[in-house]
């Protein structure tokens, strides 16, 4: 994640020394997406695999009161979800032979999330019926959470993406085009934001202020979004894909009117 940044920071540098900043986003967007989207895409994997879990865990809970726990297993990792997957593949390396604890382990290596879930599922391989009523009282109680979180997310979702397009389009393009309208306008004497001749410091001065207030809004709103979802290393992600595209759009709004 810290490579990333420093990644998409050098690429703002480098636009702006190339291009100028209100350009430097043309080459930034591309750098962010490259670098920022794999990454994300990983953790949104991993964090999909333990909002899952509750239901597969609570389906072994149940299996495992009457078959062999190898066989609970596998019975349980039947599924589509992620985490399904996830628990599958721990089985496929338990047929291959190896050690049942092992191939746990590497679930939790690969994805520290599902810490929890494995503690239960060794612990279960090891101590047996009781165990698993425990695993199950924990489950029901995991099941109950999500789903008030997806209550949650429901009225989020929608305040997320308002903020969104709101700062990565609505605002920049209206600002850009306010900008290119009013300074386009040829009304001689007015001397009121570049329809006079004597404006132009006003103009030069609205138009770095707006080049400023673009990418902090898109920075403002990240880190909100992130904390709005208990997740502050989204911050870095939101900023790399709401600032470039904000900055860009106010870019292309201006126009040749800054030319």
């Amino acid at each position: 994640m810290i490579s990333g940044v420093v990644l998409v920071a050098c690429a703002w540098i480098a636009g702006t020394v190339l291009a100028g900043p209100v350009y430097a986003p043309m080459i930034t967007i591309p750098v962010a997406e490259a670098v920022m989207f794999p990454e994300y895409s990983r953790e949104k994997r991993k964090r999909r695999e333990k909002e899952s879990a509750p239901e597969v865990m609570y389906h072994f809970s149940v299996l495992v009161g009457f078959l062999p726990f190898e066989k609970a297993l596998r019975e349980a990792a039947r599924g589509d979800s992620p985490f399904h997957a996830r628990l599958m593949r721990a089985c496929r390396e338990i047929s291959r032979g190896a050690p049942v604890e092992k191939a746990l382990e590497e679930m939790a290596e690969e994805n520290p999330l599902l810490r929890e879930e494995v503690w239960l599922l060794l612990a279960c391989y090891r101590k047996g019926e009781g165990v698993a009523r425990a695993m199950r009282t924990l489950a029901e109680e995991g099941m109950n959470k999500r789903a008030l979180e997806k209550e949650g997310n429901a009225s989020l979702l929608v305040e997320k993406y308002t903020l969104v397009i709101s700062a990565g389009l609505l605002i920049p393009w209206l600002l850009g085009t306010s900008f290119s309208v009013v300074r386009s306008l040829d009304l001689p004497g007015t001397g009121v934001l570049g329809t006079g001749p004597d404006d132009s410091g006003l103009q030069d001065a609205v138009l770095t202020a707006n080049q400023y207030y673009v990418p902090l809004m898109g920075l403002i709103v990240s880190v909100f979004l992130a904390l709005a979802e208990n997740k502050r290393d989204r911050i870095v992600f939101y900023a790399s894909v709401i600032v470039p595209a904000a900055s860009a759009v106010y870019a292309l709004s201006l126009g040749s009117s800054i030319a």
